[in-house]
């Protein structure tokens, strides 16, 4: 790593005030985790090798409180 440039960004997901997310650490499958909504515990999957969401899992009735791969 050279310097800290932004290589992507995100863009229209729920607010998330904790920070909560979790990255994969499987070289093949780099994925990463966030909510996915702010009233329910929806978790977004974003396929960090093609910079792009993936699937949409309903994890929970309420809001989540952590995560991890």
């Amino acid at each position: 790593m050279r310097d800290m440039k932004v290589l992507h960004t995100i863009r229209d997901i729920p607010s998330n005030r904790d920070g909560l997310c979790a990255l994969s650490s499987n070289d093949e499958n780099p994925y990463l985790a966030y909510p996915g909504s702010t009233i329910t515990g929806e978790v977004q999957i974003f396929d960090t090798n093609n910079l792009k969401p993936g699937i949409i899992i309903s994890a929970h009735e309420s809001t989540l409180a952590a995560m991890a791969f």
